[in-house]
């Protein structure tokens, strides 16, 4: 009995070797995990450089002196600079650099203005509070800085509550300090056996499911925001929040305005179908009640807004190709470049000097 287990074992090591090797000559490309930068109280880690390879995206980050994912230094910025406030939007998230809609606007804009810098202050995973607390810590004071744009994402970064946390960052592997994380991270980057089989569950939405209900998948969190009692609760608290963030940003005699982002399935039908038939009773009707009443509460105060709903919307269902990625919330470059060119459009109407 003992020979016959010992010979099973070893003939299951030799397999799972063979399958080893085999995958990692056939499909090298699926060894991938996207792991956490390192975090200070405010910035990312300066000067770290960290590969984000994912089953849709393989680039190399670099993050610059100043804790953020941009090519100049605070130092060395022009006059007239652009800055972005928001999360992992505008830092690009799944693109490179180059791709995200900062740089992609500043290209833009250099037909006019050659010099233009816009500076990317992006962080994955931060929210309103964040944008405040490093915009009066770092820039603020910096005074190449003449126009400042908040990028709002829907889908976290209403504020339901009218004491929002401090907007100070875990100190470390913010998304991953946890043991299980770095076996993810361990096994993502290491094993070619987890990596496909990881490919495998997140490309196969039965599979996805499965795997979320015995709980060895993230389970992502409902879809609250577009309930009726989470909308009339969280849309007061945000305006006050945007309405005097915007307010101290202008009182340091800057301008200033506010991207809406939307969430994939407010503006992918079939996203959206898919969502609702998930969560069921838990996501109310309200597609883009959020969207709509926060719009129309910052124009009421005199803000300028640029609301990429709209736009989003009417180009899924008139054009093949998704400005998101298949498996992940994140815009793609195609995505970048359609929100660059109507930030560009409005930067060149209305902030022109």
């Amino acid at each position: 009995m003992y020979k016959n287990l010992l010979l099973l074992l070893v003939s299951s090591i030799i397999s799972l070797g063979v399958l080893e090797f085999t995958l990692r000559v056939l499909m090298p490309e699926r060894l991938a995990f996207v792991p956490a930068l390192e975090n200070y109280t405010l910035t990312y880690l300066p000067n770290q450089q960290q590969r984000a390879r994912h089953l849709e995206w393989d680039h190399v980050i670099k993050i610059n002196g100043d804790g953020f994912r941009n090519d100049k230094n605070l130092s060395e910025i022009p006059d007239r600079t652009i800055l972005v406030l928001g999360d992992s939007f505008p830092e690009g998230y799944g693109v490179s650099l180059e791709d995200a809609f900062p740089k992609q606007l500043e290209r833009m804009l250099r037909n006019h203005e050659p010099k233009t810098h816009v500076y990317n202050a992006g962080h994955s995973g931060t929210g309103l509070p964040y944008y405040r607390r490093i915009y009066r810590a770092i820039f603020q004071p910096i005074q190449q800085i003449d126009r400042v744009i908040i990028s709002f994402f829907i889908g976290n970064d209403t504020l339901n509550t009218p004491n929002p946390p401090s907007g100070l960052l875990q100190a470390g592997n913010a998304f991953g300090d946890g043991w299980l994380y770095k076996l993810k991270v361990f096994l993502g980057s290491r094993v070619a056996t987890y990596a496909v089989l990881n490919h495998v569950i997140k490309t196969n939405l039965v599979l996805d499911k499965v795997c979320k209900i015995l709980g060895a998948c993230d389970q992502p969190p409902p879809l609250s925001i577009y309930a009726s009692p989470v909308i009339n609760s969280a849309i007061p608290h945000t305006l006050a929040f945007l309405n005097s963030f915007v307010e101290e940003i202008r009182a340091d005699g800057r301008k200033v305005m506010v991207l809406m982002i939307p969430t994939r399935e407010q503006v992918d039908d079939k996203r959206w179908q898919q969502a609702a038939h998930e969560f069921k009773d838990r996501i109310g009707t309200h597609r883009l009640m959020m969207n709509e009443r926060i719009y129309d509460g910052l124009r009421s105060a005199g803000i300028d807004v640029v609301d990429f709903t709209g736009i989003a919307l009417d180009y899924h269902r008139n054009h093949p190709e998704s400005l998101y990625f298949e498996y992940d919330g994140h815009w793609t470059a195609l995505g970048h470049a359609v929100a660059a060119a109507k930030l560009a459009a409005f930067v060149e109407h209305a902030w022109r000097h």
